[in-house]
């Protein structure tokens, strides 16, 4: 959320090696990996969360979450361009 998106990005990387189960991770990366230019990476997220939660949308993600609305913003706006339903 700092915008030191190269610098978060392996951590979470690194946790869903560690814990391939924690897909929910991606609602979080996949922004970054969108700030970052990696749109192939991102659109693999969006595609990884909708196979463990077919219904997921933007809206869903937005409910789900508790952050500041700006923060929501730029999450599910990311997540969209990414691939996710609005």
């Amino acid at each position: 959320m700092s915008g030191e998106y190269e610098t978060a990005i392996p951590y979470f990387e690194r946790g869903l090696n560690e814990n391939a189960d924690a897909v929910w991770a991606y609602r979080q990366l996949v922004p970054a990996y969108m700030e970052t230019g990696r749109t192939e990476d991102a659109e693999n997220g969006v595609r990884l969360l909708l196979q463990t939660y077919p219904e997921l949308t933007a809206t869903r993600v937005r409910e789900a979450m508790v952050l500041p609305d700006e923060e929501m913003n730029w999450i599910c706006s990311n997540l969209v361009k990414a691939g996710l339903p609005e």
